[in-house]
């Protein structure tokens, strides 16, 4: 994580000319926090002084100047009490918006967003790998999301799946929702959701990473080894009408999890709420909370944080990551930066009722849930360190285009 500094506050920094202390002049301060240079016009009173205050700048806040973006003042979802509410899609603006994830302040993409693209990394037959920016994490490390790869950006808003794929090819047990789980039936809680084999799209994950590009050789020193992916798997503490569900979570109970009851219309509904859905960016409370040591999948012998067992620092996008980007439990949203008009997998879990149900993105870029048995797009996720460096392939447009990605020096 990259050294915290301070950012000038120009809402309280102001000038004062002469004696005139009842006037203040803000105007007058320009600060330009890359260079750390300070600029004050039109200073012709040689009593003329000034008053400067500076806050501290979070990791993310620092990412966030580093990438030359900032934050939208208007047409975010609104937060209360900590929790964020979303109403409704976003296909018509261009969005940067926060919530907190376990890190602190995180700051994500939201609707039709187009200064998020990455080329980083190759395939190892040498050709370019395209991302998008899911969101700046908390701690300043950027989670990126497969766009396609290639010598110019991949067409369908970057939506390119790597392959089709069932989640898990066997799914008579809660176990099969995780990302990881335990190979046959289980019969209690903590046995279910143990997670000590992957799944089969974390399998192809793995090959993908290690097999088809040189991202977990060349390009490794550049992927974080704390940032983790979300498989929320804490089970649902009522059963939206639907009175066979007991929702104890092990073997062939029927079971809702905690992702579904943040797009339920009502705890009595197993209808998607269709005027608020509540997504978190948290995975549990705080980084001591059971759900994150469990849930929260991270590099094993790598990181010192979540549950250590991935093989590789790759993962998968969650819903309510899908949501806060721009789409929304049963409506279809065509116009948001992840539809890509294809089908892929979430890693966050729906249901267990006979058979496992995940949560995926529709062709019509709406958020929805299905069959884990039923093959559907794959695209990885990995996360970039902090203090990595951007840099144009032109100066003078606009970063982060489909013309003029964001590129990771390398070097």
């Amino acid at each position: 994580m990259p050294t915290e500094g301070y950012v000038l506050n120009k809402t309280e920094s102001y000038c004062i000319k002469g004696n005139d202390k009842d006037t203040k002049i803000k105007e007058m301060i320009d600060y330009n926090n890359d260079s750390q240079t300070l600029s004050v016009s039109k200073l012709t009173d040689n009593n003329t002084k000034c008053y400067l205050y500076f806050d501290k700048q979070t990791a993310s806040e620092k990412t966030l100047a580093d990438l030359g973006l900032e934050k939208s003042k208007e047409g975010c979802p609104t937060i209360e009490d900590g929790q964020t509410i979303v109403t409704d899609i976003e296909g018509t603006r261009s969005l940067m918006c926060s919530a907190e994830d376990n890190d602190g302040e995180s700051f994500y993409f939201r609707g039709t967003t187009n200064n998020n693209w990455v080329k980083f990394g190759q395939t190892k037959s040498n050709e370019d790998i395209w991302w998008r920016i899911i969101r700046i994490n908390g701690d300043g490390t950027i989670r990126l999301i497969y766009a396609g790869k290639g010598t110019s950006a991949p067409s369908n808003n970057g939506g390119n799946a790597i392959e089709s794929q069932v989640y898990n090819s066997t799914h008579n047990d809660n176990t099969y929702v995780g990302f990881y789980n335990k190979n046959g039936t289980t019969s209690a809680y903590p046995d279910a959701h143990e997670g000590t084999n992957p799944s089969n799209i974390a399998n192809q994950l793995n090959n993908w990473f290690t097999i088809t590009t040189k991202l977990s050789t060349e390009y490794i020193s550049h992927i974080d080894e704390n940032a983790g992916y979300c498989n929320d798997r804490r089970k649902s503490i009522v059963n939206h009408g639907n009175t066979n569900f007991t929702n104890e979570g092990f073997g062939g109970k029927s079971t809702w999890y905690a992702p579904f009851d943040r797009v339920a219309e009502s705890a009595t509904s197993s209808n998607y709420s269709s005027t608020e859905q509540k997504p978190t960016l948290k995975c549990g409370d705080t980084i001591d909370d059971e759900t994150y040591k469990r849930d929260y999948f991270t590099w094993q012998n790598k990181s010192d944080r979540g549950n250590q067992k991935l093989e590789n620092p790759v993962g998968l996008i969650t819903m309510d990551e899908v949501i806060l980007a721009g789409g929304f439990g049963a409506k279809s949203n065509k116009n948001y930066w992840l539809n890509s008009g294809s089908e892929y997998w979430t890693i966050s879990p729906n249901l267990y009722n006979g058979d496992i149900s995940v949560f995926y993105v529709q062709t019509g870029g709406n958020l929805y849930a299905g069959n884990g048995a039923y093959p559907r797009g794959i695209r990885p996720v990995i996360n970039l360190k902090a203090n990595i460096l951007f840099e144009p392939s032109n100066e003078q447009a606009e970063w982060g285009t489909k013309e003029n990605p964001y590129i990771v020096n390398v070097n």
